[in-house]
């Protein structure tokens, strides 16, 4: 937003209440337009992020080929409106529980920031992960969690039972990891 007097059609500066810097433009919020989400055919997850936001639903492929991308789809709901914008990790954990492949970003490539969530609002989320084309064939475990990308810190996760994770990282399924075909 920015205000134009009427008669030179010259920008009125913008100054924020304590602040003595004049602004160009003011930001007052969001416009939500999301697509409609479908989740059928995903599985069921009701995990609880933090206090406001819940992992409803994943894809993931349960086999994979070196050197392909393992497409992980997340349907996250807000329970209230987040407070502060979280960036999504996925990681792929070796038997060891050793990240071998990873994709952070924010909700919707970037698209949908966690601010602009709304109660009852499902928000589809793709992560495409580029598996190394040198992964050993074997199975790898596919975990997710949502941090502040200022500090890194995690926002804690309970399951669906209610039971903290540990690494405020949630395990989600398992993958085969197939030979080089």
């Amino acid at each position: 937003v920015f205000w134009r007097a009427a008669d030179d059609k010259s920008n009125w500066p913008i100054i924020r209440q304590g602040d003595e810097n004049i602004l160009d433009r003011l930001f007052l919020g969001y416009v939500v337009a999301p697509p409609a989400v479908d989740t059928e055919g995903a599985m069921p997850v009701q995990a609880q992020f933090g206090e406001r936001i819940l992992l409803d639903a994943y894809e993931v492929p349960l086999q994979v080929t070196p050197g392909q991308p393992l497409d992980v789809t997340l349907y996250w709901e807000a329970l209230s409106p987040p407070a502060a914008d979280y960036t999504v990790f996925v990681h792929l954990l070796d038997e060891q529980g050793q990240i071998v492949a990873a994709h952070d970003s924010m909700p919707a490539g970037n698209r949908f920031p966690t601010r602009a969530w709304q109660p009852g609002l499902q928000v589809r989320d793709a992560h495409p992960i580029d598996l190394p084309a040198d992964l050993a064939p074997g199975t790898y475990q596919v975990s997710v969690g949502l941090y502040l990308l200022e500090t890194g810190e995690r926002l804690p996760v309970r399951d669906a039972g209610g039971v903290d994770q540990p690494d405020r990282s949630l395990p989600l399924t398992t993958v085969t990891v197939n030979g080089v075909q």
